[in-house]
């Protein structure tokens, strides 16, 4: 079935006439797909690397993901808190606990702790 209007519009000698033509039933029903969820970590968390997978189809959507820590990020973060803070000395001294800041600041960073030693005890 369709429905035509008619409009007519005249300005200044220049006649405009627009047709339109519905020719949709009255009781059409759309069906879309669902709205996919987003399931990335919030930019709260700057150290965190998100991966996430969704999707949608008539009548649904479905997604999931995770995340893991990125600790260089971390390491990096809290280090340039503390000396936001103030406390430089205490950021560089946690800068040093990455091996490649650590090897181009030798003679300021600490060496590192030696590796426990097992005892061995022999009774005779």
């Amino acid at each position: 079935m369709a429905n035509a209007n008619n409009v007519s519009a005249s300005n200044q000698g220049v006649t405009t006439t627009v047709n339109n033509v519905s020719t949709s039933p009255s009781d059409m029903t759309v069906r879309t797909v669902g709205a996919a969820p987003d399931v990335l970590t919030t930019p709260t968390a700057p150290c965190r690397i998100a991966v996430g997978v969704s999707g949608g189809w008539i009548g649904g959507a479905l997604g999931f993901g995770g995340s893991t820590e990125d600790e260089g990020c971390t390491l990096r973060e809290n280090a340039r808190l503390l000396y936001n803070f103030g406390e430089k000395a205490a950021a560089l001294k946690l800068m040093c606990n990455d091996a490649k800041v650590a090897a181009v600041l030798a003679a300021v960073c600490p060496p590192p702790p030696p590796a426990p030693q097992a005892e061995v005890v022999v009774k005779p």
